[in-house]
């Protein structure tokens, strides 16, 4: 069996690096390798990594990694940032922590700096565990990415989360093709999840809006395309996120 491919930044996690609760996400997925990463070695940020020392992070990260016995190692060859994007085109998944505040500030500056904007793989931004997340919300914006997004989701969660309640955010439009489309969309996820429901939105402020909407589900999962860049554009927006314990799973193509 061909392993499923986690790239695992650990730059903002090295005070606290929790290798269990990123084991406990993939936990189901019978066969799966984390390739392990210093975003500073992409971008010229400050990060935990770099306080801390990075030869000591290098060996807690895989002492703990061992210790679950994970498979878990670090990419050898770093460089330029868009050669981390190419080696994202062969990975299934990124997963950043997104549990504390000083994460979402995090998040904020590496949106400023680029760091998402040509990822290859979806990328889950971890705000709660996943047996935690009672809600699902996906925006379907009419964007080709979304339904990437939506896809790789069902492909590695869709099992698990079968049961939840799933909410589809349709955004108001006159297309009659695009209706055409929400209602096999609509159609085809009945089939998979027991629960789902359907609100349309219109798309002015969709950012603030989506942020209010998950605010009051229990411990969302945000799925998204890449209109999700949008909620890292304010710091104001990145903290909501982390109070409310949202996590976002999203997909740039």
């Amino acid at each position: 069996m061909v392993p499923h491919t986690i790239l695992l930044p650990v730059d903002y996690s090295a005070k606290d690096f929790r290798a269990q609760d990123y084991a406990k996400i993939v936990s189901h997925l019978e066969s799966k390798h984390f390739a392990a990463f210093f975003i500073s070695d992409y971008l010229r940020i400050k990060s935990d990594a770099s306080r801390l020392g990075r030869s000591d992070v290098y060996r807690s990260v895989e002492s703990a990694a061992k210790k679950l016995k994970l498979d878990l190692k670090f990419i050898t060859c770093p460089g330029s940032l868009p050669s981390l994007w190419y080696q994202s085109r062969f990975a299934d998944l990124m997963i950043l922590d997104l549990l504390t505040l000083d994460n979402a500030r995090a998040l904020n500056r590496l949106h400023a700096e680029k760091f998402f904007d040509d990822f290859g793989c979806p990328i889950l931004l971890s705000g709660s565990l996943p047996e935690d997340q009672e809600d699902i919300i996906f925006l379907f914006d009419h964007d080709p990415s979304s339904l990437v997004a939506l896809k790789s989701f069902l492909a590695l969660f869709g099992e698990i989360s079968k049961n939840k309640k799933l909410t589809v955010i349709t955004i108001n439009s006159s297309d009659g093709p695009g209706v055409y489309f929400e209602e096999s969309l609509i159609h085809h996820l009945q089939q998979i999840f027991k629960n789902v429901g359907i609100l349309p939105m219109q798309k002015t402020d969709i950012v603030s809006h989506l942020i209010s909407f998950a605010a009051k589900a229990t411990k969302p999962i945000l799925i998204m395309g890449n209109l999700a860049q949008g909620l890292f554009n304010q710091e104001s927006s990145a903290e909501a996120l982390v109070m409310n314990k949202v996590s976002v799973y999203y997909s740039n193509k």
